[in-house]
């Protein structure tokens, strides 16, 4: 029989060894820190690039567009409650098709689809105006079935409790 304090003690262990294989899952690389990079990825196409078709300019999509890996800067912070991963599309947008863009030439694509072109127009006429997405991606991932959730209970029921 295994006494009450014991019991808590293997119940602290089990914890902090989940704690430390989700804190390594959500480093570049992890299934973690991946699924989250496809939840955004699924909220692009879905709530982004379905939502109308552009007319003026090809998408760049995963090759250089909002979809593209590569234009994400991706930051994990662990604190002693677990981890964060923060993913900021960065995805350079020009031009592209717009009428009187802004006179910074770096400004982020992003920002115009997340919240619209501050008064500015597209050359497409039929631009249906701001296209929220990166939150959306967060919470169809974190869902109940969605691929962040899938990938979290996969990493736990993964994790090696042998040693506790």
């Amino acid at each position: 029989m295994i006494a009450g304090n014991e019991m808590q003690n293997i119940q602290t262990r089990a914890i902090r060894q989940i704690r430390q294989v989700i804190l390594r899952q959500s480093g570049e690389g992890g299934e973690l820190n991946d699924a989250c990079k496809e939840a955004l990825r699924l909220a692009v196409h879905n709530h982004v690039y379905n939502g109308y078709a552009g007319t003026v300019y090809t998408r760049r999509m995963e090759g250089g567009g909002l979809a593209d890996e590569d234009n994400w800067l991706t930051t994990t912070l662990r604190s002693m409650l677990g981890a964060r991963i923060d993913i900021e599309d960065r995805t350079p947008a020009g031009d592209n098709g717009m009428i009187n863009p802004p006179p910074d030439p770096v400004f982020y694509l992003s920002d115009i689809i997340e919240a619209g072109a501050n008064g500015r127009r597209w050359h497409d006429p039929d631009w249906p105006g701001p296209r929220p997405y990166m939150e959306i991606g967060v919470q169809e991932g974190c869902n109940d079935g969605g691929v962040v959730d899938n990938a979290l209970a996969h990493v736990v029921n993964d994790a090696d409790l042998s040693g506790v």
